[in-house]
């Protein structure tokens, strides 16, 4: 297990939805700004959505691209402000661990996964706090369903026992056979 995110959460969710890891698959982020510049769909519905890119920018009031540098507080207020965390990873990320995935977790922020093996096993595991998309287009119904925030609960709580400091130490004592 990977240690848990240590930042208070905020129950201030001032973004519908953000994606701000520097491993987001561009052409998914221009894609999306382009069915926005297009279709309005977050403009119209009123979501606040931020997204990074290393290739694009763009910002209607709705949809926030952004490319660059975040520090450790600007990075950390993002993802405690956040309804969701969406991480639209290119297939050779496919067997990497994301400290993303954590960060959301620990914040009880729930996670909007491309479709590789890791949102595919966080998905079968914690179903009620992340869901898969496997097309940027798709994003869109996501973000704009509701959040059960009632049944995600069980799901966060399991997470966060599940990577408690004292497990994390147990799996590093048997993976070093002390």
């Amino acid at each position: 297990p990977h240690p848990l995110n240590s930042n208070e959460c905020s129950s201030q969710k001032d973004f519908d939805c953000v994606g701000i890891s520097n491993s987001n698959d561009d052409e998914w982020i221009k894609k999306i700004i382009d069915i926005e510049i297009n279709e309005e769909l977050f403009a119209k519905n009123q979501c606040k959505v931020v997204l990074r890119s290393t290739k694009y920018s763009y910002d209607d009031g709705w949809l926030y691209v952004f490319n660059g540098w975040l520090d450790d507080n600007q990075y950390n207020d993002y993802i405690n402000k956040a309804k969701r965390i969406f991480l639209p990873y290119p297939q050779t990320f496919r067997y990497r661990m994301s400290g993303s995935v954590v960060d959301a977790f620990s914040n009880h922020t729930s996670v909007i996964g491309s479709d590789i093996p890791l949102f595919l096993y966080y998905s079968d595991k914690y179903g009620d706090i992340c869901q898969i998309v496997r097309k940027p287009e798709d994003l869109f119904d996501v973000v704009l369903k509701e959040i059960d925030y009632d049944q995600a609960a069980n799901s966060f709580v399991q997470f966060i026992d599940e990577h408690s400091k004292k497990v994390v130490r147990e799996s590093l004592i048997k993976a070093l056979d002390l």
